[in-house]
């Protein structure tokens, strides 16, 4: 189950509008909307609300505090990224606060170590649709 909050939503669509052309040239700006609605699609379950001024420091980069804030009062199991802030090792690191524990791993981590007993074809992604109306 994927977690969300505005926080993790305004920095996904800030990447996009940075180095989304980097990633992917035929990105256009009218795309980006639609972009952030698929991620509020996947993200099933909301973090409680949280003022992210309030949020404490938690890494050495200041924006990244709230996305790892989210993971820990969302109850997330995994935090999924190649940020070199969350993930120092780039490979796995945990984070704790207030007896809330997440562990961040890059994407590599997760497809070669964390999802061998997956089927993934038994997954129904009709649901995305819903992020298209």
């Amino acid at each position: 189950m994927a977690i969300g909050s505005t926080p993790l939503f305004d920095e996904y669509e800030r990447k996009l509008r940075e180095i989304g052309r980097k990633l992917n040239p035929v990105l256009r700006d009218e795309d980006i909307p639609r972009l952030r609605r698929q991620l509020e699609v996947v993200c099933v379950v909301g973090a409680p609300t949280f003022n992210p001024s309030t949020v404490p420091t938690l890494t050495q980069d200041r924006k990244d505090d709230a996305i790892l804030y989210t993971a820990l009062i969302g109850d997330a199991d995994l935090l999924i990224s190649d940020d070199k802030h969350w993930i120092p090792d780039r490979h796995e690191h945990v984070w704790e606060q207030d007896d809330r524990v997440v562990v961040a791993i890059t994407f590599d981590t997760l497809v070669n170590e964390r999802l061998d007993a997956a089927n993934l074809s038994e997954i129904d992604g009709s649901w995305l649709a819903v992020a298209y109306g």
